[in-house]
Protein backbone atom coordinates (compact mmCIF):
# COMPACT_ATOMS: atom_id res chain seq x y z
CA UNK A 1 0.00 0.00 0.00
CA UNK A 2 2.84 2.38 0.94
CA UNK A 3 4.67 1.52 -2.28
CA UNK A 4 1.57 2.27 -4.38
CA UNK A 5 1.05 5.55 -2.55
CA UNK A 6 4.68 6.51 -3.15
CA UNK A 7 4.37 5.75 -6.87
CA UNK A 8 1.17 7.75 -7.19
CA UNK A 9 2.71 10.64 -5.27
CA UNK A 10 5.83 10.56 -7.46
CA UNK A 11 3.79 10.55 -10.65
CA UNK A 12 1.57 13.37 -9.40
CA UNK A 13 4.51 15.48 -8.23
CA UNK A 14 6.33 15.13 -11.54
CA UNK A 15 3.30 15.20 -13.86
CA UNK A 16 3.47 18.96 -14.52
CA UNK A 17 7.17 18.75 -15.32
CA UNK A 18 6.71 15.74 -17.59
CA UNK A 19 3.75 17.30 -19.40
CA UNK A 20 5.79 20.45 -20.03
CA UNK A 21 9.22 18.98 -20.67
CA UNK A 22 8.15 15.55 -21.90
CA UNK A 23 9.83 12.31 -20.81
CA UNK A 24 13.51 11.95 -21.70
CA UNK A 25 14.23 8.73 -23.57
CA UNK A 26 16.64 7.56 -20.88
CA UNK A 27 13.88 7.45 -18.24
CA UNK A 28 10.98 6.21 -20.38
CA UNK A 29 11.59 2.67 -19.15
CA UNK A 30 11.37 3.69 -15.47
CA UNK A 31 8.43 6.00 -16.08
CA UNK A 32 6.51 3.20 -17.83
CA UNK A 33 7.26 0.83 -14.93
CA UNK A 34 5.82 3.28 -12.40
CA UNK A 35 2.76 3.97 -14.51
CA UNK A 36 2.10 0.22 -14.84
CA UNK A 37 2.52 -0.30 -11.09
CA UNK A 38 -0.01 2.43 -10.34
CA UNK A 39 -2.42 1.55 -13.16
CA UNK A 40 -2.57 -2.20 -12.45
CA UNK A 41 -1.81 -2.11 -8.69
CA UNK A 42 1.25 -4.34 -9.09
CA UNK A 43 4.48 -4.17 -7.01
CA UNK A 44 7.42 -2.70 -8.92
CA UNK A 45 9.50 -5.86 -8.42
CA UNK A 46 6.91 -7.87 -10.40
CA UNK A 47 7.24 -5.67 -13.49
CA UNK A 48 9.89 -5.99 -16.21
CA UNK A 49 10.30 -3.35 -18.92
CA UNK A 50 12.58 -3.06 -21.94
CA UNK A 51 14.34 -0.10 -23.52
CA UNK A 52 12.14 2.16 -25.68
CA UNK A 53 11.88 1.46 -29.40
CA UNK A 54 11.19 4.20 -31.94
CA UNK A 55 8.35 3.17 -34.24
CA UNK A 56 5.38 4.82 -36.00
CA UNK A 57 6.50 8.37 -35.16
CA UNK A 58 6.85 7.64 -31.46
CA UNK A 59 8.44 5.51 -28.76
CA UNK A 60 7.12 2.23 -27.39
CA UNK A 61 8.21 0.60 -24.13
CA UNK A 62 7.23 -3.07 -23.84
CA UNK A 63 6.73 -4.61 -20.42
CA UNK A 64 5.71 -7.81 -18.64
CA UNK A 65 3.78 -8.28 -15.40
CA UNK A 66 4.80 -11.46 -13.57
CA UNK A 67 1.99 -13.14 -11.61
CA UNK A 68 2.26 -16.15 -9.25
CA UNK A 69 2.34 -19.71 -10.68
CA UNK A 70 4.12 -18.67 -13.90
CA UNK A 71 1.25 -16.58 -15.30
CA UNK A 72 2.28 -13.32 -17.01
CA UNK A 73 0.71 -10.41 -18.90
CA UNK A 74 2.27 -8.08 -21.43
CA UNK A 75 1.69 -4.34 -21.79
CA UNK A 76 3.17 -1.36 -23.58
CA UNK A 77 3.56 2.36 -23.00
CA UNK A 78 3.34 4.78 -25.91
CA UNK A 79 5.14 8.14 -26.16
CA UNK A 80 5.07 10.59 -29.05
CA UNK A 81 8.17 11.59 -30.99
CA UNK A 82 8.94 14.36 -28.46
CA UNK A 83 8.60 12.01 -25.48
CA UNK A 84 5.15 13.01 -24.31
CA UNK A 85 3.40 10.08 -22.60
CA UNK A 86 0.28 9.00 -24.53
CA UNK A 87 -1.13 5.82 -22.98
CA UNK A 88 -0.50 2.44 -21.37
CA UNK A 89 -2.30 -0.63 -22.66
CA UNK A 90 -2.29 -4.36 -21.98
CA UNK A 91 -1.60 -6.47 -25.03
CA UNK A 92 -4.18 -9.13 -25.93
CA UNK A 93 -3.09 -12.63 -25.05
CA UNK A 94 -2.25 -15.00 -27.85
CA UNK A 95 -5.10 -17.51 -28.42
CA UNK A 96 -2.76 -20.45 -27.74
CA UNK A 97 -1.85 -18.98 -24.35
CA UNK A 98 -5.54 -18.87 -23.45
CA UNK A 99 -5.99 -22.46 -24.63
CA UNK A 100 -3.02 -23.68 -22.58
CA UNK A 101 -4.29 -21.87 -19.50
CA UNK A 102 -7.71 -23.52 -19.97
CA UNK A 103 -6.38 -27.06 -20.42
CA UNK A 104 -3.95 -26.67 -17.51
CA UNK A 105 -6.83 -25.57 -15.31
CA UNK A 106 -8.99 -28.52 -16.41
CA UNK A 107 -6.30 -31.19 -15.97
CA UNK A 108 -5.04 -29.83 -12.64
CA UNK A 109 -8.63 -29.74 -11.38
CA UNK A 110 -9.17 -33.38 -12.37
CA UNK A 111 -5.89 -34.42 -10.76
CA UNK A 112 -6.74 -32.50 -7.58
CA UNK A 113 -10.03 -34.39 -7.21
CA UNK A 114 -8.60 -37.81 -8.08
CA UNK A 115 -5.50 -37.48 -5.91
CA UNK A 116 -7.12 -35.41 -3.13
CA UNK A 117 -4.28 -32.94 -3.42
CA UNK A 118 -4.15 -29.17 -3.38
CA UNK A 119 -3.91 -27.64 -6.87
CA UNK A 120 -0.84 -25.71 -5.71
CA UNK A 121 1.00 -28.99 -5.11
CA UNK A 122 0.36 -30.24 -8.66
CA UNK A 123 2.63 -29.15 -11.51
CA UNK A 124 2.15 -29.37 -15.26
CA UNK A 125 5.46 -30.71 -16.54
CA UNK A 126 4.68 -30.99 -20.26
CA UNK A 127 2.04 -30.18 -22.87
CA UNK A 128 2.10 -32.01 -26.22
CA UNK A 129 -0.19 -31.11 -29.08
CA UNK A 130 -1.42 -34.26 -30.84
CA UNK A 131 -4.00 -32.78 -33.24
CA UNK A 132 -5.57 -29.38 -33.79
CA UNK A 133 -7.97 -30.09 -30.93
CA UNK A 134 -6.23 -32.72 -28.78
CA UNK A 135 -3.52 -32.17 -26.19
CA UNK A 136 -1.64 -34.53 -23.89
CA UNK A 137 -0.81 -32.93 -20.53
CA UNK A 138 1.66 -34.54 -18.11
CA UNK A 139 1.26 -33.71 -14.42
CA UNK A 140 3.29 -34.35 -11.29
CA UNK A 141 1.86 -34.39 -7.76
CA UNK A 142 3.07 -35.31 -4.27
CA UNK A 143 2.02 -38.97 -4.56
CA UNK A 144 1.36 -39.54 -8.25
CA UNK A 145 1.97 -38.57 -11.85
CA UNK A 146 -0.77 -38.31 -14.44
CA UNK A 147 -1.44 -38.14 -18.17
CA UNK A 148 -4.44 -36.06 -19.22
CA UNK A 149 -5.88 -36.10 -22.74
CA UNK A 150 -7.93 -32.95 -23.25
CA UNK A 151 -9.32 -30.72 -26.00
CA UNK A 152 -8.92 -26.96 -26.31
CA UNK A 153 -12.28 -26.36 -24.62
CA UNK A 154 -11.05 -28.17 -21.50
CA UNK A 155 -13.04 -31.40 -22.01
CA UNK A 156 -11.07 -34.38 -20.67
CA UNK A 157 -11.23 -37.61 -22.67
CA UNK A 158 -8.79 -39.70 -20.65
CA UNK A 159 -6.88 -39.41 -17.38
CA UNK A 160 -4.34 -42.02 -16.31
CA UNK A 161 -2.67 -42.07 -12.89
CA UNK A 162 0.58 -43.72 -11.85
CA UNK A 163 1.16 -43.64 -8.11
CA UNK A 164 4.65 -43.18 -6.75
CA UNK A 165 6.26 -45.72 -4.45
CA UNK A 166 5.55 -44.99 -0.81
CA UNK A 167 6.62 -46.60 2.42
CA UNK A 168 3.93 -49.05 3.57
CA UNK A 169 3.00 -48.44 7.24
CA UNK A 170 3.73 -51.36 9.55
CA UNK A 171 0.08 -51.35 10.68
CA UNK A 172 -1.00 -52.11 7.10
CA UNK A 173 1.50 -54.95 6.73
CA UNK A 174 0.55 -56.42 10.10
CA UNK A 175 -3.21 -56.40 9.36
CA UNK A 176 -2.83 -58.13 6.00
CA UNK A 177 -0.51 -60.79 7.39
CA UNK A 178 -2.84 -61.45 10.31
CA UNK A 179 -5.83 -61.88 7.98
CA UNK A 180 -3.88 -64.31 5.81
CA UNK A 181 -2.61 -66.17 8.88
CA UNK A 182 -6.17 -66.76 10.13
CA UNK A 183 -7.49 -67.89 6.75
CA UNK A 184 -4.51 -70.07 5.84
CA UNK A 185 -3.77 -71.41 9.37
CA UNK A 186 -0.15 -70.39 8.88
CA UNK A 187 1.89 -68.36 11.41
CA UNK A 188 2.29 -64.75 10.28
CA UNK A 189 6.13 -64.87 10.23
CA UNK A 190 5.91 -67.48 7.44
CA UNK A 191 3.87 -65.18 5.21
CA UNK A 192 5.77 -62.88 2.83
CA UNK A 193 4.76 -59.61 1.23
CA UNK A 194 5.96 -60.11 -2.35
CA UNK A 195 4.89 -56.70 -3.70
CA UNK A 196 3.28 -53.47 -2.58
CA UNK A 197 1.73 -50.55 -4.44
CA UNK A 198 0.30 -47.25 -3.30
CA UNK A 199 -3.09 -46.80 -5.00
CA UNK A 200 -3.99 -43.35 -3.71
CA UNK A 201 -6.15 -41.82 -1.00
CA UNK A 202 -4.13 -43.45 1.76
CA UNK A 203 -4.63 -46.98 0.40
CA UNK A 204 -2.14 -49.73 -0.41
CA UNK A 205 -2.39 -52.96 -2.37
CA UNK A 206 -0.22 -55.75 -0.96
CA UNK A 207 0.43 -59.14 -2.50
CA UNK A 208 1.10 -61.94 0.00
CA UNK A 209 2.26 -65.50 -0.45
CA UNK A 210 3.16 -68.60 1.52
CA UNK A 211 3.69 -71.96 -0.09
CA UNK A 212 0.74 -72.62 -2.40
CA UNK A 213 -1.22 -69.67 -1.06
CA UNK A 214 -1.38 -66.20 -2.58
CA UNK A 215 -3.62 -63.21 -1.88
CA UNK A 216 -4.18 -59.54 -2.61
CA UNK A 217 -4.92 -57.28 0.33
CA UNK A 218 -6.13 -53.68 0.00
CA UNK A 219 -5.54 -51.79 3.23
CA UNK A 220 -5.41 -48.18 4.43
CA UNK A 221 -2.76 -46.28 6.41
CA UNK A 222 -4.22 -47.24 9.79
CA UNK A 223 -4.33 -50.96 8.98
CA UNK A 224 -8.03 -51.30 8.20
CA UNK A 225 -8.51 -53.95 5.51
CA UNK A 226 -10.73 -52.74 2.69
CA UNK A 227 -10.61 -55.86 0.51
CA UNK A 228 -8.93 -59.26 0.82
CA UNK A 229 -8.90 -61.70 -2.10
CA UNK A 230 -7.29 -65.10 -1.64
CA UNK A 231 -9.07 -66.86 -4.51
CA UNK A 232 -5.64 -67.37 -6.05
CA UNK A 233 -4.69 -70.11 -3.56
CA UNK A 234 -4.45 -73.67 -4.70
CA UNK A 235 -6.60 -76.23 -2.92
Amino acid sequence: MKRTFFILFTLFATSNYLMAKHVPKRIMLHYCTEVAAAEYNIPLQDIDTRMPVYKNNGFTVHGTIRHPHGYSEKFKCRFDAKGKFIAIKKEPRHPMQQIKKRIKHACKGEASVRWRSDRRDIKVTQIDRRTSNRFIVTLDGPDATGVCEVNRQGHIYRFNTTYKQRYVPKEAKHSCKQRASILWHIPAPFIKITSSEYVGRGRYLLELSSGHFRAECEVNDSGRILHFNDSFRRR
